[in-house]
């Protein structure tokens, strides 16, 4: 439980810093120049999932298991040969970026250097090689929370003095992205040194793992490529192309609610409590159904969460929006935020299924549905008529259509599914009433309607839980992650 608080209490802090960023950001700079700062931060992040060739799922993946294995030889030599690779092929892309604007054959007329690209993308490289796959690796979870708590705080102070302190322009604002980027690149490195050397007593690198390291990079860095097509970070880049960095700046508002939400559900968080429960009955019973029956506990604990919070974030939205950035903001980006909130029950179910084919090892599967990803970019460019709502559309359409091919490709080769749980009696109630009670009240002031939705919200969910939505295994499961302050109530 303490791992679950304190996992949570960094994705608050997160949450929060990322929140204070963006009003200092907004309130502070143009909507040109706020968009321009999310097309640097987007595209930088998109080569850096190019350069990272799915080495650092393949970490994830099998570092555990020669650590186990106490093959020490062969994770010496995976790290040492995919960091090569990853570092020289980002050397190669930026020398053709170089030499391609030097002869013309690239047009560059974007308001900043290329140099300010590749540095920022080596540094995200470093902070993805070293956090999200080192740390991981190694099973230092609580360890990396640590030091995303300080380069969260570190984060917000820069971005404090810079704008507020030295009041400075967006182009001088990129010097202290930089900065903050390289002093969090080096505090993670200091962390994997920290234990590195205690579980890795062995220097030697003459192994290396077998063709199925290579294979499972492969269809890792396959899915993530096209995953990309549908994400944020690659609708951003396209938006600045297709319209003007105004759009990206009513886009990127768009986003920070529905992304909030989609980074607290259960799937996100109580995934890695719960899963490996029935992971273990998978390996040791060799029954894939054990496999199904957590992903659709999971599936549920989804619903309940989801349907209040987008509910919830619907009826405030333009409140919210307005108060923190201003009504302009509001107006421009509301239309679009609904496409995104429903989106993120589809993501959430697509995230599911993605984590059912990679426990089973069948991640080629990932890669092969996620190709649908390439629709996204497709139908952004036919509803570029309908402005930046198309972009969400374009969004909802290509996830939906992920998860209907997702679901029925499992379905037709496990022969069992994951349950959405949208249509169930008990979710339709649960969202009819919610619905109901904030058409009816969301106009009221805030501190009036904020805890009467909390408390209908909680007690709707004790309903659910002792009815017979819940099995008796699950509800035992869920009880088991909980304090025992709260396990009576349940």
């Amino acid at each position: 439980m303490k791992e679950i608080l304190l996992i949570y209490a960094e994705r608050i802090l997160q949450v929060l810093v990322g929140f204070a960023v963006t009003y200092l950001l907004i309130n502070n700079f143009t909507p040109d120049n706020y968009g321009l700062y999310k097309y640097v931060i987007s595209i930088s992040s998109v080569l850096t999932i190019v350069i990272l060739l799915g080495f650092n799922v393949a970490n994830i993946r099998f570092i555990p298991e020669y650590i186990m294995d106490k093959k020490y030889e062969v994770i010496n030599s995976q790290i040492l040969i995919f960091s090569i690779v990853n570092l020289a092929f980002l050397s190669f892309i930026y020398v053709v970026v170089v030499l391609g604007k030097k002869t013309g054959a690239i047009q560059w007329d974007k308001p900043f250097e290329i140099e300010l690209i590749f540095l920022l993308s080596l540094f995200y490289y470093l902070k993805s090689y070293l956090g999200e796959s080192l740390f991981v690796a190694f099973s230092k979870r609580v360890s990396l929370t640590s030091v995303r708590l300080v380069c969260n705080c570190i984060q917000l102070s820069m971005v404090y003095y810079a704008i507020v302190i030295s009041n400075v322009n967006i182009h001088e604002f990129f010097v202290y992205i930089l900065v903050f980027a390289g002093i969090e690149a080096f505090l993670l490195a200091l962390g994997v040194f920290s234990f590195y050397f205690k579980l890795v007593p062995s220097r030697k690198v003459n192994q290396f793992g077998g063709r199925e390291v290579y294979r499972y990079a492969i269809n890792n860095y396959g899915f993530s490529l096209v995953g990309f097509l549908r994400d944020s970070a690659f609708s951003i880049i396209i938006v600045s192309y297709v319209f003007r960095y105004q759009e990206v700046a009513f886009y990127s508002v768009a986003l920070i609610i529905p992304n909030i939400i989609r980074t607290f559900t259960p799937g996100k968080v109580f995934s890695g409590f719960i899963m490996p429960i029935y992971v273990r009955k998978y390996r040791e019973l060799n029954c894939e159904e054990s496999v199904f029956n957590g992903l659709n506990l999971i599936s549920k604990l989804n619903m309940i969460f989801l349907i209040p919070s987008l509910v919830y974030s619907v009826s405030i939205y333009r409140y919210l929006i307005t108060t923190f950035f201003n009504a302009n903001y509001s107006n421009e980006s509301f239309y679009l935020s609904v496409f995104l909130f429903v989106n993120v029950i589809f993501q959430a179910y697509l995230d599911l299924c993605f984590l059912s084919t990679n426990i089973i090892g069948r991640s080629d599967l990932m890669f092969k549905i996620n190709l649908l990803s390439v629709s996204n970019l497709v139908l952004i460019l036919l509803f570029v008529g309908a402005g930046t709502s198309g972009i969400g559309a374009a969004n909802l359409f290509s996830t939906m259509l992920s998860v209907m091919v997702a679901g029925y490709v499992i379905k037709r080769i496990f022969g069992m599914r994951i349950k959405s749980y949208i249509l169930d009696p008990h979710i339709i109630l649960y969202a009819v009433f919610l619905i109901s009670f904030s058409l009816l009240f969301s106009s009221m002031n805030i501190y009036i309607y904020t805890p009467m939705f909390v408390l209908l919200t909680f007690g709707f969910i004790w309903i659910i839980f002792v009815s017979s939505f819940f099995s008796s295994s699950e509800k035992f499961e869920v009880q088991s992650i909980l304090p025992a302050s709260l396990r009576r109530f349940l």
